[in-house]
Order: C-alpha cells, then structure tokens, then sequence
C-alpha cells in the first residue's frame, strides 16, 4: 500500500512510498505522536510498488521496512547546519518496539544516541536519517 499525507505524516515522494500495511501502521501511529508534538513526519522514500524491486539507488528500501525520514518535523530534506529536532526522537522513541535501527551520519548520531532504540552510523545521511523497521512487519513474502 502507498503511504499518504494524514494527521502528523508528510509524504514528500508519493511515487516511492510503498509499503506495507503493518509498517504502514506504525508510521500512522508515529505521526499522531508528531501531531501531537506540532509537527509531521517527514517521510521521504519509503519502498517501490512491486515488493523487491530495484528501487532506484536505494537497494535497502525493497522490501518497504526502509524509511527516510528528515531531522525535523517541519522540512524534507533537512539542510545539515540545522539540529536534530528533539520532537523527531520523541516520535521515533514512541515506536522503538517496532525499530531495528536508525542511521544516522556520524556528526548527527549525537542527537539520537542513548535512546529506547538503536543509532548506526551510514555516511552520506546528512539530510535525512535512515530508519529500519523489524523485518516481520515486511517480509519478502508480504502483499504490498
């Protein structure tokens, strides 16, 4: 299923933001948590219509469990001289169950460090973090 615009979610690429509807339900709930907090989740690429395709550069997002996501609640992409916004960890923290990890470019993993969910570092994520969900909310055999 294509994610959409709704209370607290901000799509930004509509074409490639397919996924499933488990992890669909979980970004629903992060972004009533960023309602909530005056914000929306910025969600950049999320996953292709056809489960396991190439998905441009992003190889990662096949399986739509690979979200990009901006530093803040108001912007995608996020310019690199502006913080991490600490309503963004807030939202991400309200769904650490659901996180297998976040990537972050090293000068951002400060702001995320020593939370309820795990930080990596992936270099080239200056404007955008890169967050993975359980592998069981989209496995390879789910329907999109």
């Amino acid at each position: 299923m294509r994610l959409e615009d709704e209370t607290g979610l901000a799509v930004r690429l509509p074409s490639r933001s397919w996924t499933s509807p488990a992890v669909r339900e979980v970004l629903r709930a992060a972004g009533r948590v960023a309602a909530e907090l005056g914000g929306q989740l910025q969600i950049g690429d999320a996953g292709p219509e056809v489960r396991g395709a190439q998905h441009r550069t992003h190889k990662s997002h096949r399986w739509g469990r690979d979200v990009d996501l901006a530093y803040t609640l108001e912007r995608y992409p996020t310019d690199p001289e502006v913080p991490v916004d600490g309503r963004l960890v807030d939202v991400i923290e309200s769904i650490a169950p659901f996180v297998e990890v976040v990537y972050a470019s090293p000068a951002r993993m400060p702001a995320l460090e020593g939370h309820g969910f795990d930080v990596a570092e992936w270099p080239g994520h200056e404007k955008h973090l890169h967050l993975r969900l359980r592998a069981d909310l989209a496995s390879e055999r789910a329907a999109t």
